[in-house]
């Protein structure tokens, strides 16, 4: 009530949202009443989070204004020495050998301390942060935003769904969706005849082996041949 009064200066009106919260609800004839939150299902429950939770969306900005830096990382000296040698090389043979090892050779340095960013998406109350940098980084972030939700909302991030993944070898789930980095590395031809190595893609995909399980359980599925349900 005290971050709505900042902006609603209508008292009549802040009072019947106070209302509101202590009313209570219906569930199957049983009356349910809770003293903190507003409850599940409200008509003015998404407004009111997204009231409480912008809060949460103006702490990240703040950390995103401390953390990032440099508008890109710096080049990697294994490859620029690569792709010197390369230029000095006449003999086709040891060029193209040269050119083989410069493909798997990454652009840019895989961690420059001097190159850090924070990306963060919310939706209700799932959230997600990517961030260039370090395991320790983003230990270090997730610790200050459990503070911040407890000291300041008096929220507790769920132990089980709050975990740090790394992109290049697991999947982040994110409002029912995996997100992940291709390992497969694609090539491309460039305008010299060379092969041009292209980035590996974020990749948005549907959970199949959740949907599965909950088909099985469901019984549409039966070692995972699917099988009709008659009424």
């Amino acid at each position: 009530m005290a971050i709505i009064e900042k902006k609603i200066p209508d008292r009549r009106f802040t009072r019947l949202i106070w209302k509101a919260l202590k009313a209570g609800y219906m569930e199957f004839r049983v009356f349910k009443h809770s003293i903190t939150g507003t409850p599940q299902g409200s008509i003015i429950s998404p407004i009111l989070s997204n009231i409480y939770l912008n809060e949460l969306d103006k702490f990240v900005a703040k950390l995103k204004s401390e953390f990032d830096s440099n508008s890109k990382p710096k080049i990697n000296p294994d490859y620029n020495r690569l792709r010197y040698l390369k230029s000095k090389e006449t003999n086709p043979e040891k060029k193209s050998r040269i050119h083989k090892l410069l493909l798997k050779t990454p652009y840019y340095k895989a961690l420059d301390p001097t190159f850090k960013k924070i990306t963060y998406v919310r939706y209700a109350d799932d959230w997600i942060l990517g961030v260039r940098g370090s395991k320790e980084d983003c230990v270090m972030l997730l610790n200050r935003i459990r503070v911040f939700l407890k000291e300041n909302l008096n929220l507790n991030l769920s132990n089980s769904k709050t975990l740090i993944t790394n992109a290049n070898e697991n999947r982040a789930v994110f409002l029912g969706t995996e997100i992940f980095r291709l390992r497969h590395q694609s090539f491309s031809s460039s305008q010299f005849g060379f092969l041009k190595r292209n980035g590996r893609e974020v990749r948005l995909e549907a959970p199949r082996l959740r949907i599965a399980k909950k088909l099985t359980n469901a019984g549409f599925l039966k070692d995972n041949i699917p099988v009709p349900r008659f009424l």
